[in-house]
């Protein structure tokens, strides 16, 4: 904790605006205050900003951190690159993703991919989130859409033909993937797509397909060659 609250110092001494211990008492108190049950959004927000990463890091996991301070905490660039990852997962985390939609949007459009397959992973994500996120330029974003539960079939669907083959096999191994879209899986130029797909097939309990419903050999979207 002393490291950090160094760390820290340094960057406010720098004009020799305090010393280090006039500066961690000083921080002793903000943690005091921010750490209290009844915490006003101003201490969190001044906690969150206060350039000492503890501090930031109690605001956004207090009960009492609101959509805004959250949503400001997303934009935190004032430690290093782990630290500020750090603290906006919490930031996202604490938040509530279900049906928050303003701190929803905010980590979907954020620039890193992390960050939008953290919130396209809850169990709370909407089919409308899940059908944006299906179209993502990232394929982690992309997978995480198809594997969760509650993706609707069109986005399964659209999983299971994607140019990523982890993308498709989160389409083959998806519990609520329809008879069609296993099908379509198991005849994928990958094996492991088509294995995942059988497996999922027999876990359901469906009837052997009929030679009928077999479609045509699907065609592999990396190489183009056709699965035999």
């Amino acid at each position: 904790m002393l490291k950090a609250f160094d760390r820290t110092w340094q960057y406010r001494n720098v004009n020799g605006m305090m010393s280090t211990a006039t500066y961690i008492r000083n921080v002793n108190e903000m943690i005091t205050a921010a750490t209290h049950r009844n915490a006003s959004e101003a201490v969190l927000m001044k906690a969150l900003l206060s350039r000492d990463s503890l501090l930031a890091l109690i605001a956004v996991v207090h009960p009492n951190a609101t959509t805004k301070l959250r949503i400001k905490a997303l934009d935190l660039d004032i430690f290093d690159a782990n630290l500020d990852s750090m603290i906006r997962e919490y930031a996202a985390k604490s938040g509530d993703l279900a049906s928050d939609k303003a701190l929803i949007e905010r980590v979907f459009t954020d620039e890193d991919p992390g960050m939008r397959r953290l919130i396209v992973r809850q169990d709370g994500a909407s089919p409308e989130l899940l059908a944006r996120a299906i179209v993502d330029e990232d394929p982690w974003v992309r997978e995480a859409a198809a594997e969760n539960p509650n993706a609707p079939e069109s986005v399964i669907e659209k999983a299971a033909f994607d140019l990523n083959k982890d993308v498709r096999l989160a389409a083959a191994r998806n519990k609520m993937a329809s008879r069609e879209t296993l099908i379509a899986t198991m005849l994928d130029a990958e094996d492991e797509v088509g294995r995942a797909a059988a497996e999922n097939w027999k876990k359901r309990g469906f009837d052997q397909v009929p030679d009928t419903e077999l479609p045509p050999p699907a065609i592999s979207p990396e190489t183009g060659g056709i699965r035999p």
